[in-house]
């Protein structure tokens, strides 16, 4: 087959696998099928064409970044705004996916040009790519605790939301208060469960990471090409990515083992094999968050950032493009990246306008050239928060105490340490070739205003760290070229020595944390992650036999009613009071109403205007102290306007009928 019959051969299943995502399936389709036919068409298919079209000289590997970045975002934001205009989740999933074959069917009509070659070492890369992968797929599919881990239970509920009931999104852990948090991945994954409802929710969750995981790979080498990167330096920069951050983290665990009072190999083995959590853990003492100890970490649990961090590099290279060389499907390129950023990672998006102002700005009183490349960029970024206002105002209005002040001891060790294989080694390169080469003077200045960012100002949530995240992604390239460049003036008994130890600082701690998430368990997060079988079957009927918007209310603060019930939760606890900026007032409310409900008291006059403004259906929770008792709880059956609904040992569900 010639490279011509393989490119409309490419083109024809990817128009076919979106088509038959979007049509109607018999209930008795096999799951499977229906989710390899979304999978090609949400992760690939629509992001292939628009690369075609915009840059069909791109060497293969860029075109499989931009495929694999943006078909989300050009599949999940037309369905959002179908479904903001008051389309259920299913039908602007498949009116998105309508749109997105036609996108690639324009795309085999129309595009011409033969991808450029992809130049030395760009098979090594690719290699690096799919290994890095399919590691991550490997992973989920073995583990079953490592998808609702963390983050990922949170995620599951919201996608659980918006299957059910569209848009507007609710948090999910406070009925009736809007959701201040980017959802465009959410939505992405919801539009596989609304599609496809025998697949798990977490099948789409994991996939999305797959997919980030070899996009990530592809972008950095993306950015180490335009800063020069040949051959095996490119290969090096994905390494630095994947494996650089906290070198010699697994050092401090060996010494705990060698001096706490339990002492030996068992000691040691026991800070891995109690799971992920407790890894990262020991190899992250002291810094903002674990990712800075290993990369992986935001490839294993289902969130936004992974495909995040893809973008962040992928719109530098496509920066320095738009700037070097001031065309029309540079901008467009830099556009739809921006624009996939804002709506799959908020933050990584506003991150990248605020970049672009701290250098556009000041390149305006440049020369003619740089002030060219200062106005295409800027109108390109201009377009992409336009066309996204709308979604960031819906996410972002409203939140109360989110930003400060951020530097302190944590924020300089984590950048001390976290990027002592980066950092030093990326800013060395770039400060001594900024006088005579622009990209490295434009990686430069977004090296300074990123790590000034990573270490002054504060996020909640210890989210301080993804500037941080961010800042050694973008290094990865300078770093590789720099240790690349150290290592080429030394005789070859040294560099063997560099190598060794540049292996032995890196890869123990990375497989180390590996260890850790093969060995999850769950028994490290929350008691309602790990629901008791009176429990599910309590939530299974609660999903079967209440309204989508039914609101349960649980004194103790549960969340595992929102993904096992896909129902909200009144009050989601304290542990998530502080997440998202809801004013105090309203989470007071919620949490006072949530007691007095579990209690069987007579309710307040504040409670009962709450559920008198929710007007829904109200299911009130109640878990035996000793869920291996043989009877289940009763107590708020004997109260007035309480009716038991499902009661089963360990768990009671009542209906609230005692008026507003």
């Amino acid at each position: 087959m010639s490279r011509a019959d393989a490119r409309s051969a490419v083109d024809a299943a990817g128009v076919l696998a979106t088509l038959a995502a979007a049509a109607p399936w018999p209930a008795a389709a096999p799951a499977p099928a229906l989710g390899a036919a979304l999978a090609v068409a949400t992760l690939w298919a629509p992001g292939h064409a628009l690369a075609r079209l915009l840059r069909p000289a791109a060497p293969a590997g860029e075109r499989a970044l931009l495929a694999l970045a943006l078909s989300p975002w050009l599949v999940a934001a037309p369905a959002a705004a179908l479904a903001a205009a008051g389309a259920g989740t299913a039908a602007a999933a498949r009116a998105a996916l309508a749109l997105a074959a036609a996108l690639c069917a324009a795309a085999a009509l129309r595009a011409r040009g033969v991808p450029a070659p992809g130049g030395p070492g760009a098979r090594a890369v690719a290699a690096i790519a799919c290994a890095w992968a399919a590691l991550v797929a490997a992973m989920f599919a073995v583990n079953p605790h490592l998808a609702p881990r963390s983050d990922g239970w949170f995620h599951a509920a919201v996608v659980e939301q918006i299957a059910a009931r569209g848009l507007p999104v609710e948090d999910p852990a406070f009925a009736g208060l809007p959701l201040l948090y980017f959802w465009g991945h959410d939505l992405w994954a919801a539009l596989w469960v609304a599609l496809a409802p025998a697949l798990a929710v977490w099948t789409p969750l994991a996939a999305f990471n797959v997919a980030a995981a070899a996009a990530v790979v592809l972008a950095v080498d993306a950015l180490a090409v335009r800063l020069g990167a040949r051959g095996g330096t490119r290969s090096l920069a994905a390494g630095l990515a994947l494996l650089g951050p906290a070198p010699f983290a697994w050092l401090a665990p060996a010494a705990r083992a060698l001096t706490g009072e339990t002492r030996g190999a068992a000691e040691f083995a026991a800070f891995f094999e109690a799971g992920a959590s407790s890894a990262l853990r020991a190899l992250s003492e002291g810094m903002l968050h674990p990712s800075l100890a290993f990369f992986g970490d935001k490839f294993l649990v289902p969130t936004a950032f992974a495909l995040g961090l893809a973008l962040f590099p992928a719109i530098l290279a496509a920066w320095h493009d738009a700037a070097v060389a001031p065309r029309a499907s540079a901008a467009a390129t830099l556009a739809a990246l921006a624009g996939a950023a804002l709506f799959v990672h908020t933050v990584v998006g506003l991150t990248v306008l605020l970049l672009a102002a701290a250098w556009g700005l000041p390149a305006l009183a440049g020369g003619p050239a740089l002030r060219r490349a200062a106005l295409v960029t800027g109108a390109a970024l201009a377009v992409a928060l336009a066309a996204h206002t709308p979604y960031l105002l819906a996410v972002a209005g409203g939140k109360q105490g989110q930003l400060g002040p951020g530097f302190g001891a944590a924020a300089a060790w984590s950048f001390a340490w976290g990027g002592a294989a980066v950092v030093p080694a990326g800013f060395a390169w770039l400060v001594a070739r900024a006088r005579h080469a622009p990209p490295a003077r434009h990686a430069l200045w977004v090296a300074v205003v990123l790590a000034s960012l990573a270490l002054g100002l504060r996020l909640p949530e210890n989210n301080q760290s993804k500037f941080l995240n961010l800042l050694l992604l973008a290094l990865a390239p300078a770093a590789a070229l720099g240790w690349a460049s150290a290592a080429a003036r030394l005789a070859p008994a040294a560099r063997r020595a560099l190598a060794a130890c540049a292996a032995a600082a890196l890869v123990p701690g990375a497989a180390l944390a590996l260890w850790g998430f093969a060995a999850e368990h769950g028994r490290e997060e929350e008691p309602w992650h790990r629901a008791a079988p009176g429990a599910r079957a309590a939530w299974s009927w609660a999903r079967a036999r209440t309204a989508p918007d039914a609101i349960v209310a649980d004194a103790g603060g549960g969340s595992d009613m929102t993904v096992l019930a896909a129902r909200s939760a009144l009050w989601g606890g304290g542990h998530v009071e502080r997440d998202w900026g809801h004013a105090a007032t309203a989470l007071e409310a919620r949490r006072r109403a949530a007691r007095e409900l579990g209690s069987g008291a007579p309710l307040s006059k504040q409670t009962r205007a709450l559920l008198r403004g929710l007007g829904r259906e109200v299911l009130v929770v109640e878990r035996a102290s000793d869920t291996t008792a043989a009877s289940p709880p009763a107590r708020l059956a004997r109260r007035p306007g309480y009716r038991p609904v499902f009661v089963r040992r360990g768990i009671a569900l009542y209906r609230w009928e005692g008026g507003s």
